[in-house]
């Protein structure tokens, strides 16, 4: 029974001998570009020398390397301290210490650290590491209204770009939002062209006339700085503005001398006004408002014939909708035959 116990005893020593680590472990989250102060722990070093630390795969950056007065020794171990920081891209990085156990061996230690928190790379989407997935894909929203879009989406995890299989950790809480001018979500206004941060369940409001063939934008944002790369692609939301479909109807869009004909402008919005303007008063004019929906041309009786451009320009909020009709007065222009006894609308000659 001595002897097992002499054994275990053995082993475990010289498993403690030959253990390396580092603390911050490698399985801790990291912000990128700030410092941290690493506890190496390695098999004890030969006397007198100090090991080194070095950037190696992927360049993390060395801000102060392993002074001498950091070194600590035990019987079986050395402890040392530097420090270092990541930089803000989502990729393996690894530091390399190198150090003598013996006047004969030189070792290697190459802690790699796979969960640094950057945006640096898009997603590489799989089954394993999901993209992020909004609740609508589109959105119309009438023009000269206000209204309220409810968006949510689960939240997505960080990434490690180049890693097979895909390699996701930890959960992004924080996002942007990208929205048209004046668009808001709270007591946020947007300005067309900032981000806005914001949770994964948020309701954007709209203006009145902005955002028309625009989108909304959502992407991760990292809230371990400012100014750290964004390089996810961004989902979308596109927005419809139609405009309304507007349209000049009457019996008829001929007219003899001296006669009145009826125009309705149809489609026209709640809330929207109408003027009307007839580019040619000697042929013929407007009788009664011009700034209602139906109204009636009359053609003068001064024996005058042609084309009258009738228009009626609709105004809704900001947007000024033109809508022109043609009316034909008197005989009209009759096409070139040689029949004599062309039959128009007004009389025969």
């Amino acid at each position: 029974m001595k002897n097992t116990f002499i054994i275990i005893a053995l082993l475990f020593s010289a498993q403690c001998a030959f253990s390396q680590s580092i603390s911050p472990a490698e399985d801790d989250e990291f912000c990128p570009l700030q410092d941290i102060t690493f506890t190496v722990t390695l098999p004890r070093i030969l006397d007198n020398t100090v090991p080194s630390v070095a950037s190696y795969t992927n360049g993390p950056i060395i801000i102060t390397g392993i002074l001498p007065g950091s070194i600590k020794n035990t019987p079986t171990q050395t402890t040392c301290t530097f420090v270092g920081r990541f930089r803000d891209v989502n990729i393996n990085q690894v530091f390399k210490i190198t150090y003598q156990t013996n006047l004969d061996s030189i070792k290697s230690y190459l802690p790699s650290f796979k969960k640094i928190k950057s945006l640096f790379y898009n997603i590489t989407p799989s089954t394993t590491c999901k993209p992020l997935q909004l609740n609508i894909a589109s959105v119309t929203v009438p023009r000269c209204q206000i209204v309220n879009i409810p968006i949510n989406f689960q939240n997505i995890q960080w990434s490690t770009f180049g890693e097979n299989p895909a390699y996701c950790f930890g959960t992004i809480t924080t996002y942007e939002y990208l929205l048209p001018k004046n668009w808001s979500i709270g007591n946020s206004t947007s300005d067309g062209t900032s981000w806005i941060k914001a949770g994964n369940n948020v309701t954007v409001t709209s203006d009145f006339s902005n955002g028309i063939n625009g989108s909304i934008q959502v992407r991760p944002s990292n809230n371990c700085g400012i100014n750290l790369a964004n390089g996810y692609i961004p989902a979308q939301i596109s927005i419809s503005r139609p405009a309304p479909t507007l349209s000049i109807t009457s019996n008829s869009f001929n007219l003899c001398s001296a006669t009145t004909g009826a125009f309705t402008i149809n489609g026209i919005p709640t809330g929207a006004t109408v003027l009307w303007q007839v580019d040619n008063t000697t042929l013929a004019q407007i009788n009664g408002p011009n700034n209602i929906n139906t109204i009636n041309v009359t053609a003068n009786s001064n024996g005058f014939n042609g084309d009258v451009a009738l228009t009626a320009t609709v105004q809704q909020c900001t947007f000024t909708y033109p809508v022109t009709a043609t009316i034909t007065i008197g005989t009209g222009t009759p096409p070139t035959i040689t029949n004599l006894n062309y039959d128009n609308r007004c009389g025969s000659f």
